[in-house]
This record gives structure tokens, C-alpha cells and sequence, in this order.
């Protein structure tokens, strides 16, 4: 998952098979619950924003990777191409 989206940090979670990815740097105006819609629908990839946990959590996502590799190979670029629009 390190090519999700170019400048968006990650946090691994140990002992879990999710991922927090930092939103902060798109400018979303720190709605991770918006961003999360968008790329449902823009991407077809689910996630949860990070408020999903408490309000600490705003300004990430969650994005889960307990299926296939080839599932999330095809995830990958779908996410960066609708993150690269939004940055527009």
C-alpha cells in the first residue's frame, strides 16, 4: 500500500490488517467523512474516515486490506487517479 497517494503519509496498524492514510495534505478542509464518500463513488473503494474512531481521528482514512493482493493491485491506482482529480 506504500503507492496509495503520493504525499499521504501511512500508518500501520500492528497486529491489524488495516491501514491509516493522513488526508491533512489534500486540503479536504478536514472532512476525512467526505473524502471517504468521494472515493466510494469516484473510485469504487471503501474506506472509513477516521472520525469513524473518535474525533481524533479526523484527518485520516482506514482503509482495510484483508482481501486478495490482485484486488488491491487493482485498488491502488483507482484511489491515486481520484485523489489526482480532487487535487485539480
Amino acid at each position: 500500500m506504500k503507492s496509495l497517494a503520493d504525499g499521504m503519509n501511512r500508518i500501520l496498524s500492528e497486529g491489524a490488517l488495516t491501514v491509516l492514510r493522513e488526508t491533512k495534505v489534500l486540503e479536504n478542509n478536514g472532512q476525512s467523512q467526505n473524502l471517504a464518500h468521494y472515493l466510494l463513488h469516484e473510485a469504487g473503494v471503501a474506506c472509513l474516515p477516521g472520525t469513524a474512531f473518535g474525533l481524533g481521528g479526523e484527518g485520516y482514512l482506514r482503509f482495510s486490506y484483508t482481501t486478495s493482493f490482485d484486488v488491491i493491485s487493482e485498488a491502488i491506482p483507482l484511489v491515486k487517479q481520484s485523489i489526482e482529480r480532487l487535487k485539480k
